[in-house]
């Protein structure tokens, strides 16, 4: 695709951002993944990394236009590996690391916005919102591939796919932006059967009724 279709001869950056742990917990029951010891169980009880497929996914879609922009990953499993895979022209944040925890999450996505990206993706549930939240305010566009278990937060898309055509569109100016809800749940409780959400703040995020999700 020309670069034309960007509205911008420019390349624009973009940052992305993976936690490969999101989900896992749901995988097996667990409602769930925050903390070493739930993840330690999830592991024990045969839970298998769901959040790089679908970073997979999403890459796939947005390759439609990799000409036109740079991407601004995470290390590792934190998205460098994903990327690698997609050709995409890409800057690294971060260390490789064999586990990863949300102060890395925080970490990353604050050195990412400093390069002044364009657009933040990041791939996970609404733990990981909140770490970006913690890191970048609202302060840059942010847009959620929903990974996780836990999906209360108004800043993601329904579906991989859709993260890819809302970001597109976003990039193309065709999208205004609005401020999305931050919630998580005490996964505990949860587990207990009692949901209790909690607003956190709010993040810049593109507005594509039709294919976000409603905060709940």
């Amino acid at each position: 695709m020309p670069s034309s279709d960007l509205k911008d001869n420019s390349k624009k950056k973009v940052g992305f951002i993976v936690n490969p742990i999101a989900g896992m917990g749901g995988a097996v029951g667990l409602k769930g993944t925050d903390g070493k010891e739930i993840l330690e169980k999830a592991v024990t009880l045969g839970a298998t990394p769901v959040a790089p497929a679908r970073a997979e996914t999403f890459l796939s879609e947005l390759k439609t236009s990799k000409e036109d922009m740079r991407l601004m990953v995470g290390a590792g499993s934190m998205g460098e590996d994903e990327t690698r895979n997609h050709n995409f022209d890409y800057k690294v944040f971060g260390e490789q690391k064999k586990d990863t925890y949300p102060e890395d999450t925080v970490e990353i996505a604050k050195r990412i916005a400093e390069e002044g990206v364009d657009l933040l993706i990041f791939c996970g549930g609404d733990g990981t919102a909140r770490d970006v939240l913690n890191a970048v305010d609202a302060r840059l566009p942010v847009l959620g591939v929903p990974t996780g278990v836990k999906m209360h937060s108004a800043v993601f898309a329904v579906d991989p796919k859709a993260a890819a055509r809302i970001a597109l569109r976003f990039l193309r100016k065709q999208l205004p932006l609005w401020e999305a809800e931050v919630m998580d749940i005490d996964e505990e409780a949860f587990r207990q059967g009692r949901v209790s959400a909690r607003l956190h703040g709010y993040l810049l995020s593109p507005y594509e009724p039709s294919l976000i999700q409603g905060a709940k």
